[in-house]
């Protein structure tokens, strides 16, 4: 397990779940709020793994209207 903090100078979440994607054959995602811009972020990483046959499974919550639902 580990804690990123986007403020901090190791790199954003971003960054780093573009670096664990490649060589993953399973994804699970769990986050509090998700929206679009945070999802293009990854479209690309998430589409390979998909089409190479990986599984990817994202939970978000959907509290305080904060979940893009599109």
């Amino acid at each position: 397990m580990r804690l990123i903090d986007n403020r901090r100078d190791d790199g954003t979440l971003a960054e780093h779940l573009r670096g664990l994607l490649p060589p993953a054959t399973e994804v699970l995602i769990h986050v509090a709020y998700l929206r679009q811009s945070g999802v293009a972020l990854l479209r690309d990483a998430q589409r390979e793994l998909v089409v190479r046959g990986g599984r990817l499974r994202v939970l978000a919550g959907g509290d305080f209207a904060q979940t893009e639902p599109d």
